[in-house]
């Protein structure tokens, strides 16, 4: 079984002066408070920003967009302000939520590519590395979809019927450091790969997912440094687990345990961290007794 391979975007980092993708968000701060390149934006379009915040009476507040097409005489083709407010307390999560956020908004127009613009407004806070590799993690984990199973619909827009694209599929972040905030992303776009495993698992139909598929995801595991056994369920019985192979008898797919190390401790003589879990990957408890809208 292969994990959904529609779930990933290319995210990169560079500098606040280098070349944008057609489709630009920037940040705005409380009354239509602007970074200097999104000062410099809007005074290479004419005014176009400003002119256009106030016609739609946009002035910058949190969790708020305004949608700016065609802006004159620059290279963007759209400019998506984000407001943020005033934004002075900001915590690394609010940065992970204010990634998704503007991840949904990207998703909802018709670009492959967009450049996120991460510079504070006048009198907001500042963004650091740790704030900037935080929104690049909520843009990635608010990019996941499960369309494994699914057909894709045809362009009605396309004249020759082609499928319609998955939405964007490339990220550019710009920001005041980008070697440092590549550096900053390793670790949580590992942990964005670990969430969108999980969901790609959970999200499978049962009669795709029983314990040895499972088993078999955990094995491939191995690839990233981890040891990995297996346990069947004649290994199962010598251990005397007998609970564990007495609820699988309930099934025709035989039970698995796996056993996953990671020798990554500094001190190889450490007491060893462990975590016991249970994959349930169909549980029919209940099922004579639930009505059709209870299961």
């Amino acid at each position: 079984m292969k994990t959904n391979p529609t779930n990933r975007i290319e995210i990169s980092f560079a500098a606040l002066d280098a070349p944008r993708e057609e489709t630009a968000v920037l940040l705005a701060g409380k009354d239509m408070a602007l970074s200097g390149v999104g000062r410099a934006l809007d005074e290479a379009s004419d005014g176009t920003l400003v002119s256009s915040a106030t016609a739609a009476d946009f002035k910058g507040k949190a969790k708020t967009f305004l949608d700016v097409l065609a802006p004159r005489s620059v290279s963007e083709k759209r400019v998506i302000l984000c407001g943020i407010g005033a934004n002075k307390d900001a915590a690394e999560n609010d940065w992970v939520n204010l990634g998704g956020t503007i991840m949904s908004q990207l998703l909802s127009k018709k670009t492959t590519t967009a450049s996120l613009v991460l510079e504070a407004p006048h009198e907001a806070a500042d963004v650091t590395t740790e704030f900037v590799a935080g929104t690049a993690l909520g843009a990635q984990l608010r990019h996941y979809k499960f369309g494994k199973y699914k057909t894709k619909e045809k362009d009605k827009d396309n004249d020759d019927g082609e499928a319609k694209t998955d939405g964007v599929t490339k990220l550019v972040v710009h920001c005041a450091d980008p070697d440092a905030a590549t550096k900053a992303f390793v670790d949580r776009r590992a942990i964005a790969n670990g969430v969108h495993l999980a969901r790609d698992l959970v999200n499978e139909p049962a009669n795709t997912l029983g314990p040895v598929e499972l088993a078999d995801q955990a094995k491939a595991l191995e690839e990233f440094g981890l040891n990995v056994d297996i346990l069947e369920p004649e290994e199962l019985e010598k251990l005397g687990m007998g609970a564990l192979l007495g609820v699988a008898q309930g099934s025709a797919r035989p039970a698995r345990v796996a056993v996953m190390r990671w020798q990554g401790a500094a001190d190889a003589g450490a007491p060893p961290v462990a975590f016991v879990g249970k994959g349930v990957v169909f549980d029919t408890g209940g099922i004579s007794i639930k009505g059709a809208q209870g299961m």
